[in-house]
C-alpha cells in the first residue's frame, strides 16, 4: 500500500514507468493523474515484488495499466486491493485466476 503521490510528482515520476503507461498519464487532468499513477505504481509493485525481483525488476519493462482495471499480465493475476481515499494497493499472484 502507498500513498498517492501528488499531481505534481506523478507527472515527474510517469518517465519511469513503461512507455504506454506514461502516455495514457499524460493525457489525463491532475486530479486523475495522482489516483491513476497511485494504481499503477502499486500495481507494478506488487508484480516485481512477486517476481522476486523488486523494483530493481525495471519498471518500465512490463505494462500493467493506469485504468480501473490492472491489465492483464501473462502468467500473472494483479488486482487492486480497496483502501481509504489518498492510497493504492494491490496484490499480484504468479498464477491466473
Amino acid at each position: 500500500m502507498s500513498t498517492l503521490p501528488s499531481a505534481e510528482a506523478a507527472g515527474e515520476l510517469a518517465s519511469v514507468l513503461h512507455s504506454r503507461e506514461t502516455a495514457e498519464l499524460a493525457v489525463l487532468a491532475p486530479p486523475e493523474r495522482r489516483a491513476a499513477f497511485g494504481r499503477c505504481w502499486a500495481r507494478k509493485e506488487a508484480y516485481l515484488k512477486g517476481t522476486g525481483a523488486g523494483l530493481a525488476g525495471g519498471t518500465e519493462v512490463t505494462y500493467v495499466g493506469t485504468g480501473v482495471r490492472p491489465a492483464p499480465v501473462e502468467g500473472w493475476t494483479v488486482s487492486d486491493v480497496s483502501v481509504d481515499e489518498g492510497y493504492a494497493a494491490a496484490v499480484a499472484l504468479s498464477a491466473p485466476l
